[in-house]
């Protein structure tokens, strides 16, 4: 018995010792038994046996905590982590793979490298497109700043030109709120607002017709008044005489009889008096008003086309409402021209009448037209005069929707781009972060793997020693993964099985010197380590094993006749 956890018997009365030999022909077991507790190592069976645990024994299923700290020397051992030949014989140079767990950990660590290449170039192409975004964002500010320049620099160079508007301001007008987008016609009003001087309040608007109703009821009854002077026949028939005569009255004072033209012919009171009873008080009154109200229809005419002519242009407005005033002002044009062809009806009239004051006119005025439609005018004048209270803050609006509106060919893919751009420097450290690991990763695990090149050494000292195989030697391969097998310094043609079981025992017996062996918990099983030796290569054999396995709490070693 030994003093440990681990004690195995094979059947009752016959324990397995410390250090155990097991003797017989081939076919009585040995090398089932090595193979049974091999698979068991590596989970492919469940083995069920009789054990020494804890200070008693125990019949069941090997536990993990028994078999996994098994290590077997076999002829499976040999097929599963030394393969001597890639065909075994001819002109192939002899390789010796490393042990399974170290062939299994290079792939793995030559996988993380791969992976972390493949990363990297990844990395590399992150780290471009990356770049790529800047350049497109510094184009994008460029593009989107000669806009602005080209456009509002027309009206505001002061504010637009290269040295004043910057990219900066081009980022922040990138950035800033959407806008809807402008038509022609909409921009067109914005700049002109921009450019246009300070805007001024209009006064409201005068009636231009004023007291015109009270001249035609005047003409209706100039035109119309009866006189009351005592008709003269004969001056009645003849107006030219009449007019002879009523300018020749003046010209004979009254009190003398002489002519003051003629000088020699006189008039009689008679004759005086009748010429005075036609041209009465009634008729000079008469052709007063017609002359007056004359003049008061031509001053009437003058005023209404003055205040149509003074009406403000359009470009005096607001340019918000510049088409609607410009639209008022067709409408109230047709008004205005009837109105002055209205009150030129009535001075023909009147002028009829004073070319004939003896006899009324008969006819009635024409109808008044209908007063002009100043409320559309006056609306867009009180919206332009509202607009002028706030054309600053108007000014500062237009600019921005104009501004917005230049730049706006350029928002979604400036919003697109800077919206990757944090999110590209994000996987790039997040890349960089898993290149990391792996490459620690894989680190970590290269330095966990045995040491190939002391290997070789150790193998080669004890091909030496050991067996005397001092032509035999291993060279450790380009790639790490294994040894080349020499002989004299050349590939051999063949190797003998001798010469296989002699590097596999030396293999398996330095693989027990790996990390995480802890012998004196470990159990050894070696099968058959002498197939094909002479005797004194057998004897070294055995010795090897026995002094290589000292320190294992259980050793088993198997051997044929």
């Amino acid at each position: 018995m030994i003093d440990n956890d681990l004690f195995t018997r094979v059947a009752p009365g016959c324990g397995l010792g410390a250090r155990t030999f097991v003797y017989g022909r081939n076919g009585t077991g040995k090398t089932t038994f090595s193979e049974l507790l091999r698979k068991a190592a590596t989970g492919e069976v469940a083995v069920i046996a009789e054990y020494y645990q804890n200070g008693g024994w125990r019949k069941g299923t090997l536990p993990e905590t028994v078999v996994r700290r098994v290590h077997v020397f076999n002829r499976s051992y040999i097929e599963d982590h030394l393969s001597f030949f890639l065909d075994g014989s001819g002109s192939s140079a002899g390789i010796l793979k490393l042990g399974e767990t170290n062939v299994a950990a290079e792939a793995a660590r030559r996988a993380l490298e791969d992976e972390a290449d493949r990363q990297s170039t990844r990395l590399a192409a992150l780290t471009q497109r990356r770049a790529e975004l800047d350049r497109r964002v510094v184009k994008l500010k460029q593009e989107a700043k000669q806009r602005a320049i080209d456009v509002l620099g027309r009206v505001l160079p002061f504010k637009y030109g290269t040295q004043t508007f910057t990219v900066a301001k081009a980022h922040k007008a990138l950035t800033g709120p959407q806008q809807p987008t402008l038509t022609d016609e909409q921009l067109d009003v914005c700049l002109v607002l921009l450019e246009a001087e300070e805007f001024q309040m209009i006064p409201p608007l005068e009636d231009p017709l004023g007291a015109v109703s009270a001249l035609a009821d005047r003409t209706g009854e100039v035109i119309a008044r009866a006189l009351t002077n005592e008709v003269s026949p004969d001056l009645d028939r003849d107006h030219a005489l009449a007019d002879w005569i009523e300018a020749g009255l003046a010209l004979h004072p009254v009190g003398g009889d002489r002519c003051k033209f003629c000088t020699t012919g006189t008039l009689s009171a008679e004759t005086r008096s009748t010429y005075e009873a036609h041209f009465d008080r009634s008729l000079a009154d008469l052709r007063s008003d017609l002359r007056n109200l004359q003049d008061e229809i031509a001053a009437a005419r003058q005023a209404l086309m003055s205040w149509r002519d003074g009406l403000p242009t359009a470009d005096k407005i607001m340019p918000d409402h510049g088409a609607e005033y410009s639209d008022a002002l067709v409408v109230l044009k047709e008004p205005i021209e009837t109105w002055n062809a209205y009150l030129g009806s009535l001075a023909t009239l009147i002028g009829r009448r004073d070319e004939d004051p003896y006899h009324p006119l008969a006819e009635s005025l024409p109808a008044a037209p209908e007063s002009p439609a100043l409320s559309p005018l006056t609306e867009v004048i009180v919206k332009h005069n509202v607009d002028v209270g706030r054309q600053a803050s108007l000014r500062a609006n237009a600019e921005a929707t104009v501004l917005a509106h230049l730049v706006e060919q350029f928002r979604q893919e400036y919003t697109t781009a800077q919206h990757k751009i944090p999110l590209a420097d994000r996987a790039i450290e997040r890349l960089g972060a898993r290149i990391g690991r792996l490459r620690a990763e894989a680190e970590q695990m290269r330095s966990q793997q045995h040491d190939v090149g002391r290997m070789a050494m150790l193998i080669n000292d004890d091909l030496a020693n050991t067996f005397g195989h001092v032509h035999l030697t291993l060279k450790v391969t380009e790639d790490g993964k294994g040894y080349e097998v020499l002989r004299s310094d050349g590939p051999p043609q063949n190797l003998s099985e001798g010469e296989r079981h002699s590097l596999a025992l030396l293999y398996f017996l330095r693989s027990l010197e790996a990390d995480g062996v802890v012998p004196e918990r470990d159990l050894v099983v070696v099968d058959d380590p002498v197939t094909s030796l002479d005797k004194d290569s057998t004897f070294a054999a055995y010795s090897l094993v026995d002094e290589r396995t000292k320190g294992f709490g259980q050793v088993v070693a198997a051997g044929a006749e």
